[in-house]
């Protein structure tokens, strides 16, 4: 056995103690691996979970983000943890389920210690205009429907790429040490293993104080902003999100001095203009 798989091993081991007997018992699977092509991809290749399934890798060889970008790391300085989750309520119930992930994660990491992490629509976890992780949620082909949610998260030595990146170290939170590290996996798989009942079986109730929960983690909210859409350069003004989790820009009607009118985006780039109202 390799020294990677041995590490990996102990580190399966502490998360599983961390997590203790009633998270593990709603867990189909916890694997911890030395490299992976992708964990989403790994995990979509399985059928679908009963409950859930988490699996978490020290490096991938075709890490991927949104927008068919590549999520560059290096070995075991980042986070790639993926979680498989059923759909019970058939593929609708996935509607909107990005706004959810990026709201967890971020309490998550404020639970941590980490105050300054804040969201980027729809669910990049930014500290200032430095992006700190991302998030990529896939649905399965299978006839089960299930969903697969991705996250990759700097922990140190963020990788320089084509835009301005950071990492939990320099946030104050380092978690070279095993069992800081152990503790915010735990915190992580916890969060989006309870977007079962948080987010994909919840009430609409329930729904909207989640939705409410990402307007107060906005780094955007109420700030003027440049929309990047199909080749089209918009300006605006952020509003917020409407309850399936499209963002609201607020524009100028042409022609029409003080008047504005509010449009939702389901995609998109996004890019801060100017500062903050109110």
């Amino acid at each position: 056995m390799s020294e990677q798989s041995v590490k990996c091993d102990e580190c399966l081991a502490r998360l599983s103690e961390r997590l203790r007997d009633a998270a593990l018992a709603t867990l189909d699977s916890l694997e911890w691996l030395a490299e992976v092509d992708s964990t989403n991809t790994r995990l979509l290749a399985q059928a679908c979970p009963v409950h859930a399934r988490v699996l978490i890798a020290d490096q991938q060889s075709a890490g991927r983000g949104r927008l068919g970008r590549v999520w560059s790391s290096s070995r075991a300085n980042a986070m790639l943890l993926s979680v498989a989750l059923p759909l019970r309520g058939g593929l609708a119930a996935a509607q909107s389920l990005s706004i959810a992930v990026g709201v967890v994660l971020v309490e998550a990491l404020h639970e941590q210690g980490v105050d300054s992490v804040r969201l980027k629509w729809p669910n990049d976890l930014i500290v200032g205009e430095h992006k700190l992780g991302g998030v990529l949620i896939e649905l399965s082909s299978a006839p089960q429907p299930f969903v697969v949610i991705g996250v990759g998260l700097n922990l140190y030595d963020a990788p320089a790429v084509d835009r301005p990146t950071t990492d939990l170290a320099r946030c104050g939170l380092d978690c070279r040490a095993l069992d800081r590290r152990i503790e915010l996996f735990a915190a992580c798989v916890l969060a989006l293993r309870n977007l079962d009942v948080n987010w994909l079986q919840a009430d609409t109730r329930k729904r909207e104080q989640l939705l409410e929960r990402w307007c107060l983690h906005h780094a955007y909210q109420d700030c003027e902003v440049i929309l990047e859409l199909d080749g089209r350069v918009l300006q605006g003004r952020v509003q917020g999100i409407d309850s399936h989790g499209a963002l609201q820009v607020a524009h100028v009607v042409p022609d029409a001095p003080g008047k504005f009118k509010v449009t939702s985006y389901h995609s998109g780039e996004v890019r801060l203009r100017g500062v903050r109202y109110g």
